[in-house]
């Protein structure tokens, strides 16, 4: 005769389970279930961030203009990055090679924004503040008659809109172009003025990499 378990068996037997569940090989975060019914996801770093490139600097410059922390933190961070600006530091053993390299350089720095506002410190502070609150920012290395001048150019004139297969293994993604080999070949800029309120369609120009300076704080891989 065979005994039937009795409800305090079968209420132990209950809990046993409960308590020690049957193995199973995974991995919880690619489970399925109501738990990760409204569960958030995030792919390719790359599509994710090209994506998410003109809301995220939005409320970033939100934030940034609204909210007094996040201005102060973004403004000690300038400050430490930046400093006084760049110093240079010859290796020449002649004083007098040294001395003339130091003052060639004072005098380069103080006309070396393309613009004409402020002076390279200033222009390379433009161009972090833009890395820090957008993400990433640009500075144009550009030859004039009057030598090499820079000039800071926004995220949002990076032509993101611009992606297309230029063949030979040659791409370009949201305005950056990429030569066979996978280094950047150039940049496609948009000729739009920050200060301009009309929106109106100009095509985006191609400026080689060797010309731009690409500040940015890579979120990942690619």
């Amino acid at each position: 005769m065979v005994r039937r378990p009795s409800a305090f068996d079968r209420a132990r037997q209950a809990i046993a389970r409960a308590i020690a569940p049957e193995a199973v090989r995974r991995f919880d975060g690619a489970a399925g279930g109501r738990r990760w019914d409204r569960g958030a996801h995030f792919g390719a770093v790359s599509t994710e961030a090209l994506a998410a490139a003109g809301p995220m600097r939005s409320r970033a410059r939100y934030f940034y203009n609204n909210n007094a922390h996040a201005r102060s933190g973004v403004e000690a961070l300038v400050t430490h990055l930046v400093g006084t600006g760049i110093s240079p530091a010859s290796k020449a053993a002649n004083t007098d090679a040294r001395t003339a390299l130091g003052a060639a350089w004072a005098t380069w720095q103080n006309v070396a924004d393309a613009d004409g506002r402020t002076d390279l410190a200033g222009v390379v502070a433009l161009a972090v503040h833009g890395m820090i609150v957008d993400g990433d920012s640009l500075l144009h290395l550009i030859q004039t008659p009057r030598g090499l001048r820079v000039r800071a150019i926004p995220a949002e004139q990076l032509d993101e809109a611009k992606t297309a297969d230029l063949g030979d293994g040659r791409y370009i993604v949201g305005g950056v172009e990429f030569a066979a080999d996978g280094t950047r070949a150039a940049y496609w800029i948009l000729p739009v003025k920050p200060t301009q309120t009309a929106i109106t369609y100009a095509p985006s120009i191609r400026i080689p990499a060797s010309d731009v300076l690409h500040l940015c704080a890579p979120v990942g891989i690619g």
